[in-house]
């Protein structure tokens, strides 16, 4: 496996950032609660390149084969003076709607899935019945238990000017929904040994949509993070989306999923700034899914940090789809949330 270095990420957003689910003809809603790995990505590449720090040949091979790869982004929680990452939600996580009550078997679905069972996600709460599953949520373990986070949101209109009056146009008028600034984030990322000289420990980067218009300003601080000392996990959970395909391989890294349980949806996959046009849509299954997987490279702890920290991109034609097929031990997970596993 070729070098690489890690880091865990902290963004903070300084004005909002346009992340839509939603694009229409007028504007951008529905804000996302992550920000996409390949957003992310192409954030800290396009800043490395605009300060001058990466040339225009390391920005090429980029395109043409990735090696910055970075995870999805999600929200920290300030609570009572406390800060709380949250991570996806596994299928095993549920929320009654009536009394509030949450309630996990995410351990007893992981141990039946390491036997080489398929658990079924189904709860009902004691006093209300079928209870509101939690899948996807960015989710975190406070004071009072398990709870579920979505980042603050504001709303701006813009009206379109035309450039030769320096008027505004009518009928140009443009509805931004946004993630309010002030909203932390947190993230990994994989760096290639032969440019980590060129990365500072802080940096501006611009997220999202609507860059020129003052929206998605960002500061990042990276930490070093350091080999795992546990390996050879049979049980992950996925950090990100996952490609519904039985084997992906990346730098000498390998991946045989065994068996998933979680729900495929269809998303798009992103803005490809090289060719100034969308990524295609891909079927993939949804984070927080539990996969049963066998995990092999030259080194092996070396192999789980990449999977961990940048995971496998996909080609697809002549597009490489990044923030894709991330994942996390188990006991990386409930460590990270401070969950007894």
């Amino acid at each position: 496996m070729n070098g690489f270095r890690f880091y865990e990420v902290r963004l903070e957003l300084e004005t909002p950032a346009v992340i839509p689910l939603r694009i229409t003809r007028t504007g951008y809603l529905e804000p996302a609660t992550i920000i996409p790995g390949a957003t992310l990505r192409g954030a800290v590449i396009t800043s490395l390149y605009s300060n001058g720090l990466i040339s225009p040949t390391v920005l090429d091979n980029e395109v043409r084969k990735p090696s910055i790869l970075a995870t999805p982004a999600y929200p920290v929680v300030v609570k009572n003076g406390r800060e709380y990452k949250t991570l996806p939600a596994t299928p095993f996580m549920f929320r009654c709607k009536v009394c509030g009550k949450t309630a996990d078997q995410t351990v007893r679905a992981s141990e039946t899935m390491a036997s080489g069972s398929q658990p079924v996600p189904v709860y009902s709460c004691p006093s209300h019945g079928p209870a509101e599953s939690l899948y996807g949520r960015p989710i975190y373990v406070g004071a009072g238990g398990l709870e579920s986070y979505a980042p603050k949101t504001t709303y701006a209109v813009s009206v379109g000017v035309n450039k030769s009056t320096a008027t505004s146009m009518k009928g140009m008028l443009y509805n931004y929904e946004a993630i309010d600034a002030g909203e932390v984030f947190w993230a990994r990322l994989t760096v290639p040994e032969e440019l980590v000289d060129k990365l500072p420990r802080k940096l501006e980067v611009l997220v999202g949509r609507g860059r020129s218009r003052g929206f998605g300003r960002a500061k990042i601080e990276l930490k070093d993070e350091t080999l795992p000392d546990r390996q050879g996990s049979k049980v992950f959970i996925a950090y990100s989306h996952l490609t519904p395909l039985e084997e992906l391989s990346y730098a000498g890294l390998k991946v045989r999923i065994r068996s998933v349980c979680g729900r495929l949806q269809k998303i798009l996959t992103g803005w490809d700034m090289a060719a100034k046009a969308f990524k295609p849509f891909a079927k993939v299954i949804r984070a927080g899914a539990l996969v049963a997987a066998d995990v092999s490279g030259e080194d092996s702890a070396a192999s789980t940090m990449l999977l961990s920290h940048g995971g496998i991109p996909l080609k697809t034609g002549n597009v490489w789809l990044t923030g894709l097929n991330v994942l996390t031990s188990f006991e990386d997970y409930g460590s990270i949330l401070n969950m007894e596993v």
